[in-house]
């Protein structure tokens, strides 16, 4: 989780500088962005069944060595499309490393103790997030961004030489859902596809429908696909459940939030108020300051107050907060323009 989040930060910053070197506009960096987690997205769904097939040691170390490998042909990547095949390889290991890894300790804990597993898993990596915006600034500004992905190798060889301290136990085998699991890949590859021509300046209109209607011709046959077959790759029935599914939507729509204002603030700074990537990834750290800031107390907070208190107040209080954030100026103080984005993190989180 932390080689996963340090990549990801790091790129959102240094984006303004990759687009440089390749000659693009900083917007169509959203490609390599979007291309990588569209990938996780796509690839999820199959490591549930992959750990029952062959268990979470060998799915975790195939997901680390080719996250790693994926990230040093990131770092070598000649070409904005080589980048791009490059994110998408790392997106497989990526979908299989942090889940797989989240599922393999989850498996092997009580239900009342959930809160507290998450928690420990979460904490050691959200210094990453932290670290991230700082280190890929210092790196596109003072050396190269290429070293972002570099990062990552040290990274990868430290996680497989403790691979054997993970289980190695398999679930009940079942077939894999192959026509379902291409269905959803297709509708999501194609939604991403279109709405990243229509974002780039001077693309054919034509193209970015024919994707749209790909993924929802796509994506309804995924569906119909997933009510009919006898074992589906994703049950809708667990839909049913009202406290599964309403906040499954909201947290959806949420996340689409968040994922925006992660990706726009390092642009605003560096293109729109023309901070170095340095000068925006050092006021970037703010927003994940709050995160880090606030982890320890979010379980205290949701047994004293409950799910639904939080969770209405950390809504209305992430609106407001990201109200604020567009209101920033290059002239704005930059204790206001840091408090802006760590209270709009700790809200969220």
């Amino acid at each position: 989780m932390f080689m996963e989040l340090l990549d990801g930060t790091a790129l959102t910053t240094a984006a303004p500088r990759v687009a440089a070197a390749f000659k693009v506009s900083s917007v169509t960096m959203a490609v390599p962005i979007s291309a990588y987690l569209v990938t996780v997205a796509a690839f999820i769904p199959v490591g549930g069944w992959a750990v029952d097939r062959f268990g979470g040691r060998r799915v975790f170390a195939l997901a680390v060595l080719l996250f790693t490998a994926a990230s040093a042909l990131c770092a070598v990547a000649p070409t904005l499309p080589t980048l791009d095949a490059a994110r998408i390889a790392q997106g497989v290991g990526g979908a299989l490393m942090v889940p797989v890894g989240r599922l393999v300790v989850l498996r092997g804990i009580k239900r009342e103790e959930v809160i507290r597993a998450i928690a420990f898993l979460t904490w050691p990596a959200l210094a990453a997030p932290l670290l991230g915006p700082l280190v890929g600034g210092l790196l596109a500004t003072y050396a190269s961004w290429r070293w972002i992905f570099l990062l990552n190798v040290p990274l990868g060889i430290i996680a497989l030489c403790f691979i054997r301290t993970l289980p190695t136990e398999r679930g009940p085998a079942r077939p894999l859902d192959v026509r379902g699991w291409s269905l959803i890949a297709t509708c999501l590859g194609s939604l991403t596809a279109a709405a990243s021509i229509a974002a780039t300046p001077g693309a054919q209109p034509l193209a970015a429908a024919t994707c749209l209607l790909t993924a929802i011709g796509t994506g309804a046959f995924a569906v119909q696909r997933m009510r009919t077959a006898a074992q589906p790759l994703l049950r809708l029935d667990v839909l049913r459940i009202r406290t599964f599914r309403f906040p499954h939507a909201g947290n959806s729509v949420f996340r689409i939030a968040i994922n925006a204002v992660a990706f726009l603030v390092p642009l605003l700074f560096v293109d729109a108020f023309n901070w170095t990537p340095a000068h925006g990834g050092e006021a970037f750290v703010a927003l994940y300051a709050g995160n880090l800031a606030i982890k320890p107390a979010t379980t205290p907070l949701l047994r004293r107050l409950g799910f639904r208190t939080v969770l209405i107040g950390a809504v209305l209080g992430a609106i407001a907060a990201t109200a604020l954030i567009a209101a920033l100026r290059p002239t704005t103080p930059i204790a206001l323009t840091a408090s802006g984005q760590s209270n709009c993190q700790i809200l969220w989180m």
